[in-house]
């Protein structure tokens, strides 16, 4: 497994490592005018040896200082062991016009970069990212909120404290907390206005659209809205139970946990609420849940209880975390891909719709408080330590969408005339070229699609002769990340993966 991460700001650090593989020894050639492979791609504890077969002096040395050879005499080489992780442009001081790529990663461990602002000295109760730009935190003094992936943040302060939040866009959200406070801000978290005060703690919040929410805490609170804040409906007090999760699929149908291991129902809109089932020997808390559809859900909470449904709730069945860790917050991210998070820097995934689960190494050992993934690859972690965490793994990125189509037979019988795609160079900054050849006329659509499995290009789409074939791919306006190019002719597709770094 390759991980690329983005490191985000001069906070950004690799904080975690393990299980370095075999060394290897890898030998990039100076040659007069060039550097080959001028892309090298090695793992942690791998060395690289540059030999010198230009005939001339030559001088290896980093854009950032990360190392330097010192002189390399014609015919002499130098070797260096790789203990920095990351992407290494490095040139020749002989020759500026010559430069290079080294990139030091490791092939099966995950890596985790800290997005961590300097103001960031108390608990965080909660985190939202809804794209790679605007991120929101939940304090105890209000919301954090960032436009640039993390490298700064902005504190938007409230009297009181957030204790959750959601957003719908990168522009609308909710946050609700102590003191029942419930505000509701449409310029990205810059500003809030309060909507309503329930009186009683607020544990979270949900909207399905811009006009139907919820919110649910201390005795049995759980208002509701219709018209996105502006008033709330509230519900009876006094109960001995307080609720800490809710979670809806639609204006009707949604779910809602609490201690005493009780978990509610509602098909009206939060009018009414049925028990579904009570653990009669799980006298704890379920701090989070979250339903993929109206089937399949999953519940956490403390003593590291996992339950699951898979009938909408009328059963709900318990399964091994493995831990006995309190458990904060779960999330579906597709229908197998579960991930939670706890105490004592506790995350788990599991792939199989929350059946089995993994623990996985974490760069801390503070309580987890929260998570929110964007994306399958792509996630966001908070701590109660006051720190923020992205995770990232292209190898759980979905490839693009494949559209099936009906394709009449060609002339010629040929089902696969495409040979040898592939783009050059890789990683690219900011122009990819797609090369390919066809053993026979055909007509060819070339499509480009981004992480999260949008087009983002179309570089051919009808008859090409056959022969060899070249597209450019221009990212200039485009963000660094991984990019599929999907190559279709007759009834054969091809994709395959190309890294845009600047």
């Amino acid at each position: 497994m390759r991980l690329h991460l983005r490191f985000i700001s001069l906070f950004t650090s690799i904080l975690f490592a393990i299980g370095m593989a075999k060394a290897t020894t890898h030998e990039v050639i100076l040659e007069n005018g060039s550097i080959s492979p001028f892309y090298l791609h090695v793992d942690i504890g791998d060395t690289v040896r540059w030999l010198n077969q230009s005939g001339q002096n030559r001088y290896i040395t980093t854009y950032q200082g990360e190392f330097y050879s010192g002189i390399i005499q014609p015919g002499a080489s130098w070797s260096r062991r790789m203990t920095v992780r990351g992407s290494h442009n490095y040139t020749d001081l002989y020759n500026s016009n010559l430069r290079a790529t080294l990139d030091v990663a490791t092939s099966t461990d995950p890596v985790w970069n800290e997005l961590t602002s300097p103001e960031f000295n108390f608990g965080l109760q909660d985190v939202v990212f809804t794209d790679s730009l605007h991120g929101y935190c939940a304090t105890g003094l209000g919301v954090y909120y960032t436009i640039n992936g993390g490298d700064s943040w902005t504190l938007s302060r409230f009297t009181e404290g957030a204790r959750s939040l959601q957003f719908l866009t990168p522009t609308l959200g909710w946050a609700c907390g102590d003191d029942g406070y419930i505000h509701r801000t449409t310029d990205a978290g810059v500003t809030w206005e309060n909507m309503y005060i329930a009186g009683e703690l607020t544990r979270d919040i949900h909207f399905t659209d811009s006009l139907y929410g919820w919110a649910c805490g201390w005795h049995g609170l759980r208002p509701r809205t219709t018209n996105g804040g502006a008033s709330w409906t509230p519900a009876a007090h006094g109960h001995l139970f307080y609720f800490t999760s809710l979670d809806f699929l639609d204006r009707s149908n949604g779910w809602m946990c609490g201690n005493r291991g009780r978990i509610y129902m509602t098909t009206d809109g939060g009018a009414n609420w049925a028990e579904q089932n009570s653990f009669s020997d799980y006298d704890s808390t379920f701090h989070s849940i979250d339903m993929w559809n109206a089937q399949l859900g999953v519940v956490v909470g403390t003593d590291g209880m996992i339950f699951r449904t898979t009938n909408g709730g009328e059963d709900w069945t318990q399964v091994s975390s493995g831990t006995n860790r309190e458990l904060f917050k779960v999330q579906m991210v597709t229908e197998n891909l579960v991930w939670v998070c706890g105490d004592s820097g506790y995350i788990a995934r599991s792939v199989d719709g929350g059946v089995t689960w993994t623990q996985l190494e974490t760069p801390c050992v503070s309580r987890i408080s929260s998570l929110c993934f964007t994306s399958p690859g792509n996630g966001y972690f908070s701590t109660y330590a006051g720190r923020v965490f992205h995770y990232r793994n292209d190898e759980e990125l979905p490839p693009p969408p494949i559209v099936p189509a009906e394709v009449a037979r060609p002339a010629d019988g040929n089902w696969f005339p495409i040979q040898n795609p592939q783009s050059y160079p890789n990683p690219f900054n900011p122009v990819a070229n797609i090369e390919f050849t066809l053993t026979a006329a055909s007509d060819v659509k070339l499509e480009v699609f981004d992480m999260l499995g949008r087009s983002v290009a179309v570089l051919a789409n009808g008859a090409l002769p056959e022969g060899r074939h070249v597209a450019a791919f221009n990212a200039a306006n485009l963000a660094s990340g991984m990019y599929f190019y999907q190559l279709t002719a007759g009834v054969q597709t091809e994709t395959r993966k190309m890294l845009l770094q600047k």
